[in-house]
């Protein structure tokens, strides 16, 4: 037996830490987006959901950057990064939302899902590189994958909100491609809290804009759904950072893309969102398509390093 002191004892016990964080972050988003079925069939609009979640996140980061004795605020360079990242975010966040009240929870986060595999793109041409052959055979999967999923060939298609959802994964490839080049080596907790910080002033200045940005009616169901679905993104993120910091980023990654299966599983449970054999099948094939993918980078990774 491995004693716990040693330095294998300690690269397992922070590989568990990594696993079992990724896990619970997987969970806890998950409740989230079914959360937000109720809320907003409960008559919630997007933006009060997203000022109300900026507003808890960026206290909750300013907390935890001051209980731990580290600063607010970085360099200027990295802050405007980070407010401009946020932007990005932002409008990902948006058009997820949106997606939710246009089509089904479960298949929106499928379609998110696709994000890598567009980080991917984004990659290979900023590098002027083709991608490895088995991270393109990863991506024509999860696209496939997807399809199964959305059941392409039937005619009752919510394209709407697959535009939305697929502007979401656009967005989101481009805010990590960002945080990639130009975020790397600053603190997780202080880059998320300047994200938040300008995507929480993009959403007040798109409230504003609405005509009608608040619920036209509060009721329970409103309250207690919107409470659990910033309560669980709150516990999400929180246990996301906890499993990054624990020096093995990439294992609490890979547990993250069991996001859009539980996701799957908790809407059919709870929204009774249909779950058929191509849905099912397709969301396995995404899921593991885009693990395929985080494999073949890292081994490039490891070959070019």
């Amino acid at each position: 037996m491995t004693p716990a002191g040693s330095p294998a004892g300690v690269t397992q016990r922070t590989g568990a830490i990594a696993i079992v964080m990724g896990l619970v972050a997987a969970f806890f988003l998950s409740v989230n987006n079914t959360a937000q079925g109720f809320y907003y069939a409960a008559g919630g609009t997007v933006a009060a959901m997203l000022v109300v979640r900026y507003v808890a996140y960026v206290v909750l980061a300013s907390l935890v950057l001051l209980a731990s004795g580290r600063p607010l605020f970085g360099e200027r360079k990295h802050l405007l990064r980070a407010l401009g990242s946020g932007l990005i975010y932002a409008c990902g966040m948006i058009g997820l939302l949106g997606s939710f009240v246009r089509m089904e929870i479960s298949l929106a986060i499928l379609t998110l899902y696709t994000f890598p595999i567009l980080l991917m793109i984004l990659d290979a041409v900023a590098d002027r590189r083709l991608p490895p052959t088995m991270a393109m055979l990863a991506a024509f999967g999860a696209f496939a994958g997807l399809g199964l999923a959305l059941e392409v060939w039937k005619a009752d298609l919510a394209l709407d909100g697959i535009l939305y959802a697929s502007a979401a994964s656009v967005c989101f490839a481009a805010n990590f491609f960002v945080n990639a080049r130009w975020l790397a080596g600053v603190p997780t907790t202080q880059v998320t809290l300047h994200m938040k910080a300008s995507g929480l002033i993009l959403m007040l200045v798109y409230s504003a804009m609405l005509a009608n940005p608040l619920p036209v009616e509060v009721n329970p169901t409103l309250v207690i759904a919107g409470a659990a679905a910033v309560i669980a993104y709150l516990i999400a993120y929180v246990a996301m950072f906890r499993g990054i910091e624990s020096g093995k980023a990439a294992l609490t990654a890979g547990m993250l893309n069991l996001e859009p299966l539980i996701t799957l599983a908790m809407a059919a449970v709870f929204l009774a969102e249909p779950l058929n054999g191509a849905r099912l099948a397709g969301a396995v094939v995404v899921v593991a398509s885009v693990l395929l993918l985080q494999h073949a980078l890292t081994r490039q990774n490891a070959v070019t390093s």
